[in-house]
């Protein structure tokens, strides 16, 4: 037995050093042609699990697939410059003047109230709030249509009547008004105006001793009104925005007396508003 297994041994030692020279006779490859680009060594996949590095392009010839797409958020492939990232398509409205329509407004201002009554000029005057709201929708982009409500309140007005003047203590001066409006928004910078044409009313009221009501002591009938806007709004989401705006507000009506002396309204405010979009 062991006379077999030397002389395997010995018949493999003898096949392999033979095969030696045999291989070392093979001829190398023939050098390239003059003027042949070289032919770069294919790239090694990339490791198992991770994708291929941004801007990875296999080398021509190379028979490699190109690199699939990037997700959002990941650098852009081929090269993108440094920091530079996709971004995700902004949802439907966003930061469009479109669909329903609200806004609220606040602010502070002053209002003024003439009138001559028996040959007798009298004005009512004084610094104020003025509020209100508007809701509607946009018949187009940025082409808003609204019905809007205001309020201007002016407590313990000045009245001034032939020469002599007095501050009405314990009264309130309150404008009101209601109609339908249109704004228009000037995008990108979301800039807008807007025009109110509807009723307008005047109120003289009193408050009752020992109590938080008050009582409608003078008013006029329901005029002519109208509300003008010019303002400003900066986005805060992706509907709601804040704003600031200058408003201007006329009014003609007639007292409810006899004869009825016709009332002139003007009232100047600056208001912040919150807008949903």
């Amino acid at each position: 037995m062991r006379g077999l297994t030397g002389a395997l041994f010995v018949s493999f030692s003898l096949f392999s050093f033979a095969a030696l020279p045999a291989a070392a006779e093979v001829p190398p490859p023939p050098p390239p042609a003059p003027g042949a680009a070289p032919v770069a060594p294919p790239n090694p996949p990339p490791p198992y699990g991770y994708p291929p590095a941004p801007g990875y392009a296999p080398p021509a010839g190379a028979g490699y697939p190109p690199p699939p797409p990037y997700p959002y958020g990941y650098p852009p492939a081929g090269g993108g410059a440094p920091g530079a990232y996709y971004r995700r398509p902004p949802k439907p409205g966003f930061h469009q003047h479109d669909g329903f329509y609200l806004r609220l407004f606040l602010g502070g201002g002053y209002l003024d109230a003439s009138a001559k009554i028996a040959g007798v000029d009298l004005d009512m005057h004084g610094g104020g709030g003025a509020f209100g709201a508007a809701a509607g929708a946009a018949v187009i982009e940025n082409l808003i249509l609204y019905g809007e409500l205001t309020f201007f309140v002016v407590p313990e007005p000045t009245k001034e009547a032939g020469g002599a003047s007095r501050v009405a203590t314990g009264q309130s001066m309150v404008a009101v008004g209601l109609g339908p409006g249109a704004a228009y928004y000037f995008m990108p910078i979301n800039v807008y105006l807007s025009a109110t044409v509807g009723l307008s009313k005047l109120n003289l009221e009193e408050n009752v001793s020992d109590s938080s009501d008050t009582q409608v002591v003078a008013s006029t009938r329901w005029g002519f009104g109208l509300n003008l806007k010019a303002g400003k709004e900066f986005w805060l989401s992706h509907n709601w925005g804040l704003g600031v705006a200058l408003q201007y507000q006329f009014a003609s009506m007639a007292d409810n007396s006899d004869p009825a002396p016709q009332f002139h309204l003007h009232g100047f405010s600056v208001v912040g508003s919150a807008t949903f979009n």
